[in-house]
């Protein structure tokens, strides 16, 4: 018989009564029974002993009382006598007759729990009842619970019943979260110690029998009436400021959403968090019985989200139901407050309870989502002009808004709910990837010539005459400059950004979604900046050389290198004797180099870009030096020392010491000047040996190298000037 109510008990004594006489019937005819069901099963012949040893089990058949006789009778005949029918029977009669003792049983257990509870007059009462007899005794079935929850259910309801009412009514009176007090910075102290503890004790009763419900009634969410009570001062106040119109212009609602800013009920929210979430702890936490400070936080917080939660639903189904340009706007608002909101209790209140994000739809989420998407790709725009002027502001400003954007969206990145991945993905792709690769696109195809305009805005390239197109040289250059920073600003901002926690965390969820291996959603990105970067680099270099080159045309004009100190100050466009500053001719091209290393320096370049530059310019100089002086002149000693004053003239312009060796082409080109130098006019003695074509042609310079010092040139390059001295 199965019971599932206290009515149920009274039909036990009948059933009882029934199984009584059905064993007093079977214990007559058990014998017989015996006898006759063991001899079916015996061959007609069987031995006197068997019929013996049957006579027995009939016998003890027949007296058997309790499960337990049956465990001895197959200890005493075997496991075997589990298939006599007769023993079955037994069995199953005996089970019966056990599981309706346990119904009666339970019966009085309940009925005397039950009536019990029914005359309790006090919470406490009540509560130690509950957790003494049914909650803290593991003797205690799970048919008991079940049983007597109409009974507790209807207990608890009689005492909200009559304690609600009147703790509500004290905490308004109380005004104990009044704001803008300076009690209100007191945790509560400015109360009347009788209305504290009045308060306590209201709270305390509510909060234990809401344990009591959580564990009897096993809601899906945990249940607190104390705090539903605490919280109505906040309702109130909050159905005061900005519900006062629901219920009166149903049929209107669009007033209500153009005369009210969404924010300001968060900001109000937050404004009573501040001063009332501690005070709140202060005055209701009691440890005694688990209602921790821990919990006070949580479930204050929980509850005064309660409205917030009414009016955004209220406020979605709105908007839902009457799209306009108008009402969008008030979504994206919304969307975005929800956002910040859960994200401020989180950092601010370390609030990890239930937020408000769960309660925005997938549809209406997508439709912010595709919102902010179009809005950045506007504002994008922004970022994307042309000139110096505007260039030197686009990296900044760029940068600034990626900081920004990400802040804002923070909140989105934060939640760690599954069905936010997507929109989480979508967000970080068309704001952050998708715009950071055009701006890379914007700079690596940026082409100042046909970016020129006047203060009109229209484009004056095509009136540009040739002297004009080649006075723009050094802007063009500045413009590369300035394009090179701005590409490198935004490499900087990925690296930081890549190491939020909530970009790690995005990346971690992405991979392991999609099985990928990213060291961070930015890894693309930054390679493909670090390749332009790098590309642009180059252009600048390359930039270098072609107005370097055009300045050094006078330079390579020279050609009385190889005349001495009396003859070269009889002629203007001869090399001086002094050797103590580079050549006139040179003066333009140091001019460059200056101007070069010094717009690279004042954008405050990566220092690595700043000496790849370098190291590139190095390159070029010694380039034109070699191919366009050292090989199509013949120099005498001071000639040569020119040379060598000038080329150490146009190193500095570069940053760089005189005397350090900066690339293998700087030491090779110095050690070329070196031997020249030194065979061709301080070395008479070995002359002979070394400036011999059998010696040369042998291409091995081993000896010569130490002599001399010599630890970068390579024997071609050594071999080139010995030909050149003989």
């Amino acid at each position: 018989m199965e019971i599932s109510t206290i009515d149920d008990f009274v039909l036990i004594d009948n059933e009882l009564k029934q199984i009584e006489l059905k064993r007093e019937e079977l214990a007559t005819t058990i014998p017989n029974l015996s006898k006759k069901a063991i001899c079916d099963e015996k061959p007609a012949d069987v031995s006197n002993e068997i019929n013996s040893s049957l006579v027995y089990l009939a016998s003890d058949l027949s007296h058997i009382n309790q499960l337990s006789d049956l465990d001895q009778l197959v200890k005493t005949y075997g496991a075997s006598i589990k298939n006599l029918e007769t023993y079955q029977h037994i069995s199953q009669v005996l089970h019966e007759r056990q599981l309706e003792q346990e119904n009666l049983n339970l019966y009085y257990k309940t009925n005397e729990i039950d009536s019990k509870v029914k005359n309790l007059s006090s919470v406490d009462e009540f509560y130690n009842l509950i957790n003494t007899t049914i909650l803290s005794d593991p003797l205690i079935s799970t048919n008991i619970k079940d049983v007597l929850k109409k009974s507790i259910e209807s207990k608890i309801n009689e005492f909200k019943k009559t304690i609600i009412p009147t703790f509500q009514q004290l905490l308004l009176n109380s005004n104990w979260d009044k704001l803008n007090s300076t009690e209100s910075r007191n945790n509560g102290q400015y109360l009347n110690k009788n209305v504290a503890d009045s308060m306590k004790k209201y709270s305390d009763d509510l909060f234990k029998i809401s344990l009591i419900y959580n564990e009897i009634m096993k809601p899906e969410i945990k249940q607190y009436f104390n705090f539903d009570c605490i919280a109505n001062n906040f309702n109130i106040k909050f159905i005061y400021h900005f519900n006062s119109n629901i219920g009166h212009n149903d049929n209107n609602p669009t007033s209500e959403l153009e005369t009210q800013t969404i924010d300001t009920y968060f900001k109000f929210l937050h404004i009573y968090l501040s001063e009332n979430l501690y005070k709140c702890i202060s005055i209701f936490h009691n440890e005694d019985i688990g209602l921790t400070k821990e919990l006070c936080h949580q479930q204050f917080i929980n509850h005064i989200l309660n409205p917030i939660r009414k009016k955004i639903q209220a406020t979605l189904n709105f908007i839902v139901k009457s799209p306009s340009d108008n009402n969008l706007n008030h979504l994206v608002v919304l969307i975005s407050q929800i956002f910040i909101t859960d994200n401020t209790l989180w950092k601010i209140y370390y609030y990890d309870y239930y937020g408000l994000v769960s309660l925005i739809p997938e549809n209406v989420l997508q439709t912010w989502v595709d919102f902010e998407s179009t809005l950045a790709q506007r504002q994008f725009k922004n970022f994307l002009t042309s000139g110096l002027n505007n260039l030197l502001k686009n990296g900044p400003d760029f940068v600034k808004y990626l900081e920004s954007l990400f802040e804002y969206f923070t909140p989105l990145f934060s939640v760690n709910l599954p069905n936010f991945f997507n929109p989480q993905i979508q967000v970080f792709r068309n704001n952050f990837l998708q715009l950071i690769q055009l701006f890379k696109d914007f700079n690596i195809n940026y082409n100042s010539i046909n970016n020129i305009t006047d203060a009109t805005g229209i484009n004056t390239a095509k009136s540009l005459g040739n002297s004009d197109m080649k006075n723009d040289e050094e802007l063009q250059f500045k413009e590369n400059v300035v394009r090179l920073r701005n590409m490198q600003l935004v490499y900087d901002v990925m690296i930081h950004l890549e190491n939020k926690p909530d970009c790690i965390k995005l990346t971690n969820i992405f991979n392991k979604k999609t099985k990928s291996t990213f060291g961070n959603l930015f890894s693309g990105e930054l390679i493909n900046y670090k390749e332009s970067i790098l590309a642009l680099n180059e252009s600048l270099v390359h930039r270098f050389k072609k107005m370097f080159g055009a300045s050094l045309r006078t330079y390579f004009k020279i050609d009385r290198w190889n005349s001495t100190g009396d003859e070269s100050n009889a002629h203007n466009d001869n090399v001086t004797n002094t050797n103590t500053s580079c050549s006139p001719e040179l003066f333009s091209s140091v001019s460059i180099v200056k101007k070069c290393v010094d717009v690279m320096r004042s954008y405050n370049l990566d220092s690595l870009n700043l000496e790849q530059f370098q190291s590139g310019c190095m390159s070029i100089i010694i380039n034109y030096l070699t191919n366009y002086t050292l090989k199509l002149n013949e120099f005498s000693k001071d000639g040569l020392l020119q040379l060598i004053c000038d080329y150490k003239t146009l190193k500095m312009s570069l940053g760089f010491q005189s005397g350090e060796i900066i690339s293998l082409d700087d030491g090779s080109f110095l050690d070329t000047l070196k031997v020249y130098k030194v065979l061709k006019f301080y070395n008479e003695e070995k002359k002979s040996k070394w400036l011999d074509k059998n010696y040369i042609r042998k291409n091995k310079f081993d000896d010569l190298k130490t002599q001399l010092d010599i630890k970068y040139a390579s024997n071609d390059e050594i071999a080139y000037i010995l030909y050149k001295i003989v």
